[in-house]
């Protein structure tokens, strides 16, 4: 055995057995510990609950929910908390569900198999992927689904023949950049990047231990991704260059991307924080929860985040830090959460359940990674973002020297939150900025006549202008 391969050995032994006793110091109180009871509407609450196994719930268009990791059996169901169906698997389900563009469900298991689901619980096909698949599947927008193995990188068509493969040793679940590119992590080269063809783009490495590393790609093609050993979130460039490195706790979850560009991210052991990082890899915040974060963060359509505990809780914070509330579980929660359009959160921690939750988001936060595996369905591929279109009916009514604007949002947000509106006067260019209509432009001389435009901006850039407003004199 080489020195690598020992090292490696070693690594990977020291996380099982934080992993184990994390397991052994919570196993009493999941078998005593309940959920809580209520059934009330108010955030935080319970709605229902289902047994359905551990792991990280996908959710389809039409609401449907899927989970099936820790077993042999996919579980659908229903929004309402009844079973849809249930579909038995070869081989115990090692993966989350991920669902393709036609409705088709994808789960991964320990036999080795790639197993494709129709919507209706009927088996498609299975792909023989040749070895162990213990991490999130991605599919592209075309269809095709990559598959993270134990010995190998494989794209896999639609219809489930092989498209093309890459002998590499996986460390991290497949995430696809909005030009098609494929990122992974491995442990001899650090994170590659292939084309959509399985050629290769780049590497880069010297990254620390890549070791059960996910990532996420924000709105400018940056990746995001944490290294286990040396206990950095790094931020690579689409052409493979280092961009920044931020120092935190051992990182063995996802870091999700807000609509602002904020990245959170959870430390599994050396501080327990979560952190919340700007774009230019300086702190904005962190807190210390009285718990290890188990769970990658979820970040809901009104900033909360929420993250799972390994003290059998699932927390919601503001974008500010504070906690809002927790919700109790029976178990630890490593499953990461899915939020329903509805504002139903879903989690399915280690106690066997799956719980829906109440919340105040209106589904999941408009930015370029607000998820593990970036969205609902698990798809690991982040969307096209583009700048926000032109703001819409600009009209200005005079005061004192000044003039209060109002607008209606563009058309498109361009696939993320707008994130500021900026009101700029002709003549003199004095600009005002704000994040609602309508917007107080001050400064103005009376008996002077302006026109108003409106920029809006997102992650993206900044949009076109609008067309004027009418015109108004500022009078006493």
């Amino acid at each position: 055995m080489t020195k690598q391969q020992n090292t490696k050995r070693a690594k990977e032994f020291r996380w099982y057995l934080l992993l184990f006793i994390g397991i052994l110091t919570s196993l009493g109180a999941c078998l005593t510990c309940s959920p809580a009871p209520t059934h009330a509407s108010s955030e935080g609450s319970l709605k229902w609950s289902f047994p359905a196994g551990a792991g990280d719930p996908a959710i389809a268009t039409d609401g449907t929910i899927y989970i099936g990791a820790g077993g042999y059996y996919l579980y659908a169901v229903n929004p309402d908390g009844s079973e849809k169906w249930e579909t038995k698997m070869t081989g115990w389900i090692t993966t989350s569900p991920a669902v393709g563009p036609d409705g088709t469900i994808y789960v991964g298991s320990v036999d080795g198999k790639l197993n494709a689901i129709n919507p209706n619980g009927v088996p498609k096909w299975s792909y023989d992927a040749v070895g162990g698949i213990n991490k999130a599947l991605a599919i592209d927008s075309k269809g095709t689904v990559y598959i993270a193995g134990t010995r190998n990188l494989v794209a896999v068509n639609p219809d489930g023949t092989h498209k093309w493969s890459s002998n590499i040793i996986c460390e991290s679940s497949p995430a696809v950049g909005s030009e098609g590119t494929i990122y992974v992590a491995s442990y001899n080269e650090g994170l590659i990047a292939f084309n959509p063809n399985g050629s290769r783009k780049w590497y880069v490495d010297g990254l620390g231990t890549l070791q059960q590393a996910s990532l996420a790609i924000g709105a400018d093609g940056t990746v995001y991704l944490g290294a286990r050993s040396d206990h950095n979130l790094y931020a690579i460039r689409p052409n493979g260059t280092k961009k920044w490195s931020f120092r935190t706790g051992e990182i063995g979850t996802s870091p999700v991307i807000a609509s602002d560009g904020t990245i959170y991210v959870g430390s599994w052991s050396g501080d327990y924080k979560l952190y919340a990082i700007r774009p230019d890899g300086t702190e904005k915040w962190s807190i210390e929860p009285v718990c290890w974060l188990a769970s990658s963060p979820t970040i809901g359509s009104d900033g909360t985040i929420y993250v799972g505990g390994n003290n059998h809780r699932l927390y919601a914070f503001n974008p500010e830090g504070t906690e809002r509330w927790s919700f109790q579980t029976g178990c630890m929660v490593f499953s990461s959460p899915a939020i329903g359009t509805d504002g139903t959160i879903y989690i399915a921690p280690n106690d066997g359940n799956l719980y829906a939750i109440n919340s105040s988001s209106k589904g999941l936060a408009s930015s370029p990674w607000p998820m593990f595996c970036h969205d609902v369905k698990h798809t690991g591929a982040a969307r096209v973002i583009t700048k926000p279109g032109m703001p819409r009916a600009v009209e200005a009514k005079a005061g004192n020297a000044q003039a209060t604007v109002s607008f209606k949002a563009p058309v498109s947000n361009g696939g993320s939150a707008v994130t500021w509106y900026r009101v700029t006067s002709n003549p003199s260019g004095i600009s005002k900025a704000g994040t609602t209509s309508s917007i107080t432009v001050k400064g103005l001389i009376n008996g002077t006549t302006y026109t108003f435009t409106v920029k809006a901006k997102n992650v993206a850039g900044k949009g076109p202008a609008s067309l004027p407003s009418n015109a108004v004199t500022p009078h006493p």
